[in-house]
């Protein structure tokens, strides 16, 4: 939007321009003077390839650093501060504007990219987020730099802070800082918070990052790293990403659509839209905010005639918003006003004006006041002295020092190797010697002298030194204690001097208990080796000293002694195979042996048709049953009185009639075996039985008479 004014009083002409955007994946594009978009392409903060290699990297350094979680409670996240704070300045009252939340909706977009669109979904319900076609929603928070980012970044003014307590789980350092397109591999911290839960904080500034090593303590509050933009980023801003015990995905902010939590995770979180003016600041010039080419254009001393441009920077800011602006004079008496309206919604913005006061204006210190909502800011400014400031007092005054709070910085200074444009020619560190740093993998303070860089400041991870022969091994360094390990802990080139190895014997039975038959020499105990020669066999697990000893011919507990404290037992030969054991033969032993019982009760151990119990044959000469003599039949009486039987040769069925009340009969086969025994039963079902001879034995329970008669069956 363009619109100017002309002041009656007088001859000057204000003009008022706003820029404005919508952010865009990470930081928004502004409108060009001329009002067209510039617009980048915006893509994932971290794709699902960097977030792989990212969790790769965090479960292995908890491996190697031993980092358990200090309370363990599933899926808990603690209370977390803002992430990001402003290093003490002058220049801001505010420094960002959240330009990205995370997206709800796992609907993509069918664009390549698409932010604020019906396929995303904030916290809030609304579209403040942004997702892409190549499956990617996204995943975090985005706080970005607002106003003049790279003079933020290059001035260390937004700092980031450990949003909980926690220990430093791994981190990305060394890349570029200033991207404006998704470039390389970003400059990170992860963080675990004391009950497992993780947090990402992304895009860092190039060798800013807390120095501890990992698996240190930090702090809530303590400083992490500079905001910078680092990565897959277009502008500089802090990607804040948080997960739970269980590496889900966690918004913290509180809102209807966020079914990630049941209440906010902010020790207080702010208004999903926070009108804030960020800065007030003036300028020679119209200031250039775009990320490729950022011009701050500062300037707070001016001479006489000179024209000065005023600019208000806003976040949030809301349609029919007022801002007034008054200029004040030396004397304290108002000289100008201004009410300035919103006529949109806008998250990034400025407001700009031409101002000059003209050769007769009152020389000295102006004051520009500029009130919105409960803000009150207030920017002095010199206007026609002769004597202009020079704060650090190395001759040169704001208008030509590019650093007029640091002496040591000004036009021709001797340039030095200190990551500083000492001598104020747009320039860092150009034509000095750089230092040498080495790459320091496992933090025991000394180098890899194979790998290191060249740099004026010294990076994290990085020493001054190249002495380490071992940079994967925190424990082996110039000066470590040598141990017997088969390794140069100390660094002079000898291996175990001054200690001895150990002797260890070989368990191959894994009880605990070696062999005094194999033995090696080692100064690291191997595995399936122990440092006694104990065990007396070394092939059986059961046997090692202090094992129970049980009766089995064996020196079980390795005391010289078989089977003291326990009695074998007497076991019977059974042949045959019935179940039943020969007397006289018998064997005493700790186990049972096979073909052998407990009892001798067998009459006769060739035959598996004899034993206690088996069925008797009458009249064969042979006792079966093992009782001592062999069944003898005899018919008492005429018992064919008393029943008839019918049909004999027989089929399906036998009948018997019977005058007696208690008639017990059997049918035995023709080796004697009972195979069927009835009581006063009148028919016999025989379809079951096989064509043969067999014997129908009928007994008189009440006379005690018998009879035997032969029985055909034929099917």
């Amino acid at each position: 939007m363009n619109r100017s004014a002309t002041l009656y009083a007088g001859f000057t002409i204000i003009y008022f321009l706003i820029f404005s955007t919508h952010c865009s994946a990470q930081i928004p594009s502004l409108y060009k003077e001329s009002f067209v978009i510039h617009e980048t392409s915006p893509s994932q903060c971290v794709s699902p390839t960097d977030a792989q290699r990212i969790w790769e990297m965090i479960e292995e350094n908890k491996r190697l650093y031993n980092i358990e979680p200090k309370s363990y409670r599933s899926a808990s996240v603690p209370e977390l501060i803002w992430p990001v704070q402003m290093k003490e300045n002058e220049e801001f009252s505010h420094l960002y504007c959240i330009s990205n939340y995370m997206d709800h909706n796992q609907i993509l977009g069918n664009d390549v990219f698409n932010q604020y669109g019906q396929t995303n979904l904030d916290f809030n319900c609304g579209q403040r987020t942004y997702d892409s076609s190549n499956d990617y929603n996204h995943a975090g928070v985005d706080i970005a730099l607002w106003p003049f980012q790279w003079h933020m970044v290059e001035h260390d003014i937004a700092e980031v802070v450990a949003a909980a307590d926690g220990v430093i789980i791994g981190k990305d350092d060394g890349y570029n800082d200033r991207n404006c397109d998704c470039e390389g591999t970003w400059n990170a911290v992860y963080i675990m918070h004391d009950d497992g839960s993780v947090a990402w904080y992304g895009h860092l500034k190039q060798y800013s990052l807390n120095a501890k090593d990992i698996g240190k303590q930090v702090f809530k509050g303590e400083v992490l790293g500079i905001v910078a933009s680092s990565g897959c980023s277009t502008g500089a801003h802090l990607h804040f990403e948080l997960y739970n015990s269980d590496q889900e995905l966690v918004d913290p902010f509180y809102g209807d659509c966020n079914e990630t939590i049941n209440e906010s995770l902010w020790e207080s979180q702010q208004p999903y839209f926070n009108p804030t003016l960020n800065a007030v600041f003036t300028h020679s010039e119209v200031p250039n905010l775009s990320c490729t080419s950022e011009q701050t254009n500062f300037k707070s001393s001016f001479e006489l005639g000179e024209t000065i441009i005023i600019a208000l920077y806003f976040r949030d800011l809301r349609a029919g918003d007022e801002s007034f602006i008054e200029l004040i004079d030396p004397e304290g008496q108002s000289h100008y006003t201004r009410t300035y309206q919103s006529s949109s919604d806008q998250l990034m913005s400025f407001w700009h004006m031409q101002h000059n006061l003209g050769m007769d204006a009152i020389k000295g210190s102006w004051t520009l006041r500029v009130s919105y909502y409960d803000q009150v800011i207030e920017k002095t400014f010199e206007y026609g002295c002769t004597a202009l400031v020079d704060s650090d007092g190395d001759g040169y005054d704001s208008q030509v020092d590019c650093n007029d709070e640091d002496p040591t910085i000004f036009p021709g200074a001797e340039e030095t190797c200190n990551g500083k444009d000492d001598n104020c020619d747009g320039q860092i560190d150009e034509d000095v010697e750089l230092l040498t740093f080495y790459r320091d993998l496992d933090g025991d303070g000394n180098g890899n002298p194979a790998e290191f860089i060249q740099a004026c400041v010294k990076p994290n991870g990085y020493v001054s030194n190249g002495n380490d022969c071992d940079d994967t091994n925190i424990d082996i360094y110039p000066g470590a204690p040598e141990i017997c390990n088969h390794l140069d802990d100390n660094c002079d080139g000898i291996i175990d001097e001054g200690v001895e190895p150990r002797s260890y014997y070989a368990d191959q039975d894994g009880d605990g208990y070696g062999s005094g038959n194999d033995i090696i020499i080692e100064c690291t105990q191997p595995a399936g080796y122990v440092e006694n020669d104990f065990d007396c066999n070394d092939s059986d697990s059961t046997v090692y000293p202090g094992a129970p000893e049980i009766c089995n011919f064996l020196d079980d507990n390795c005391d010289g002694i078989i089977d003291e404290g326990v009695e074998p037992s007497i076991y019977f030969a059974d042949q045959d195979g019935d179940g039943f054991g020969d007397a006289n033969d018998s064997i005493t032993d700790c186990v049972q042996p096979q073909n052998y019982v407990e009892n001798d009760e067998d009459c006769d151990d060739s035959d598996n048709s004899i034993y206690p119990g088996a069925p008797e044959i009458f009249n064969n000469d042979i006792d079966e049953d093992c009782d001592g003599s062999d069944a003898i039949h005899s018919s008492t009486g005429n018992l064919h009185t008393y029943y008839n039987i019918y049909p004999n040769p027989a089929s399906d069925v036998l009948n018997i009639t019977f005058e007696s009340e208690d008639l017990y009969y059997s049918i035995l086969s023709a080796s004697g075996i009972l195979v069927l025994a009835e009581t006063n039963k009148k028919q016999l079902d025989l379809v079951d039985f096989v064509s043969g001879m067999y014997y129908l034995i009928i007994i008189d329970k009440s006379t005690n008479r018998r009879s035997m008669e032969k029985l055909l069956i034929v099917h």
